[in-house]
């Protein structure tokens, strides 16, 4: 990844690039400089620019994850969708909105504040050991019931017979026809769009939302310490805060079948 900064620095004598590198770490480099006049920013004056995202090819792969209806259906109606998504999006959790905590869950909780609390009273005591005791009874009941659906269920035999034979692997592959679909899908951020929905606090009549993509293509595919990674390289003239992020994280969720591709 490359970076263009500007500064005010004394180039005399001869040797800048080389004083730099040996004062910076290993992983950052200096390559070289240019004079440029005194009201020059880099910040300011760029046109575009480049940023390059490695995603893990299987990331990509539609049969590993919920489609969308099972992941709409988890997470309750549209509306509470909604509000989830509000909700996260202001750093915020709302009553009765992100979800409830099971029965196990409260009891393990009482169980842990009365050790923490009243860890010298003897009567306390006693009640840890008849809420511990409980857990375990429900914890039993919970195996004992899945056993019971197992057996009914004739999974035990399915499991013996698959062990038996050899299973065979699928990987998934980002081959031609999969670099056509997420390039497509990739392709819908091209040219001026509104981006409010792409970073926070930024209304959509707020006209610094429109912002220009020149080009987002995922063509490359990486190695490295031997998983496979689809280098994202999307150029633009200026990018809001987690846009690119957000960017790619819906362009996976659709090429999961998990959010529509219009």
């Amino acid at each position: 990844m490359g970076q263009v900064v500007s500064g005010r620095f004394y180039i005399d004598p001869p040797g800048l690039v080389e004083h730099l590198n040996q004062i910076l770490p290993a992983q950052i480099r200096i390559f070289g400089y240019k004079c440029v006049t005194a009201s020059f920013n880099a910040k300011k004056f760029c046109d575009r620019r480049r940023y390059v995202y490695h995603i893990p090819v299987s990331a990509l792969d539609p049969s590993c994850h919920r489609n969308r209806a099972s992941v709409l259906s988890s997470l309750g109606s549209g509306n509470e969708l909604v509000k989830r998504l509000e909700c996260s999006e202001r750093g915020r959790k709302v009553i009765g909105v992100m979800g409830k905590r099971s029965s196990f869950e409260a009891k393990s909780t009482i169980v842990q504040s009365d050790i923490s609390s009243n860890n010298g009273d003897n009567r306390n005591a006693v009640k840890e050991d008849n809420l511990t005791s409980e857990l375990k009874e429900a914890a039993d009941s919970c195996i004992q019931n899945e056993v019971t659906d197992m057996e009914d269920s004739g999974v035990g035999e399915d499991k013996v017979n698959v062990e038996k034979k050899p299973m065979e692997e699928r990987r998934f592959c980002y081959g031609e026809e999969e670099k056509e679909i997420f390039n497509r899908i990739l392709k819908h951020y091209v040219e001026s769009h509104n981006f409010h929905n792409f970073t926070i606090r930024t209304k959509a009549e707020d006209p610094t939302a429109c912002r220009y993509i020149v080009s987002f293509h995922g063509n490359t595919v990486v190695t490295v310490e031997g998983i496979d990674f689809v280098k994202c390289e999307v150029v633009g003239q200026s990018f809001m805060l987690h846009q690119i992020r957000k960017m790619i994280g819906m362009a996976i969720a659709v090429m999961r079948n998990c959010a529509p591709d219009h």
